[in-house]
């Protein structure tokens, strides 16, 4: 069972522009935002999509195995480029395992999430429970949040 953490004012509005960021992703079936900030600034933004200048025909999403195959994940696109040693990242979808191994070794510390859906957790259970060891062992604190009422669709 996952702690809920109770929200600053900073953590709500963090994970309101993930949500809003995850609404620019093409990916008909999941739509993840994620922030990354330091200092209370934020110095990285992503949501899912395949990588740019790459061919986005919405028929690439309808295919499940080619889309898992393409698709760089929110969290990945929100710490390219940028030094996150230090920094908390804002995520609307408790990130899978391999985001969490480039999550570590970005040196992000903390871990800031809405409460993971049943549903989720039912189909992506072994992704999850090695985040969350990784996560566990690396030292990365995770935080998960309830979904504002706004934000349920």
């Amino acid at each position: 069972m996952d702690t809920i953490s109770t929200s600053s004012d900073t953590d709500d509005t963090c994970l309101r522009i993930c949500e809003l960021l995850s609404r620019s992703s093409p990916d008909p079936s999941t739509k993840v935002g994620a922030l990354v900030l330091r200092n209370y600034k934020i110095i990285g933004s992503g949501y899912n999509d395949f990588p740019r200048n790459t061919n986005q025909d919405p028929l690439l999403w309808a295919d499940r195995e080619e889309k898992y195959r393409r698709v760089v994940h929110a969290e990945q696109n929100a710490l390219i480029g940028i030094n996150a040693r230090n920094a908390i990242l804002y995520t609307t979808m408790f990130p899978c395992s391999t985001c969490c191994g480039v999550i570590i070794n970005a040196g992000i510390i903390q871990i800031n999430t809405f409460l993971i859906p049943e549903a989720f957790a039912l189909r992506w259970n072994m992704s999850i429970e090695s985040s969350r060891s990784m996560l566990r062992s690396a030292g990365v604190e995770v935080k998960f949040h309830l979904v504002p009422s706004a934000l349920v669709r």
